[in-house]
């Protein structure tokens, strides 16, 4: 319940609210994927890139069969100009996820960066 009440702040773009309560379900479970990536997000949107690339590995350990944290971690290896590690994660999301919704844009990416 935490969490959703996190993503309500989220939404409002009341980051400090959002980001207490996620740090008070990670004290409830310090394995709380839903919060890893709740504080991840958080992380991107205020470009502390390399928080951001340690929750989200962190959430991957929790559920390594979730292609959206191969996405989300090749979006910021972009960010932080690995290009060669952004390729790896986005072929990974791709090939766990063939049919994906934004396959197009992740090729372009892939593209891009090559």
């Amino acid at each position: 319940s935490l969490v959703l009440i996190c993503d309500i702040f989220v939404q409002k773009k009341d980051l400090l609210k959002a980001e207490t309560y996620y740090k008070k379900a990670q004290k409830i479970n310090p394995r709380s994927y839903e919060a890893l990536m709740g504080m991840a997000e958080i992380s991107i949107i205020r470009n502390d890139f390399e928080l951001a690339l340690d929750l989200f590995k962190r959430a991957l350990k929790e559920r390594t069969d979730e292609p959206v944290i191969h996405r989300k971690v090749g979006d910021v290896y972009r960010l932080l100009g690995q290009g060669t590690l952004a390729i790896e994660s986005y072929k990974m999301y791709l090939e766990m996820n063939p049919e994906a919704s934004d396959k197009q844009k992740i090729e372009d990416y892939i593209q891009l960066l090559q």
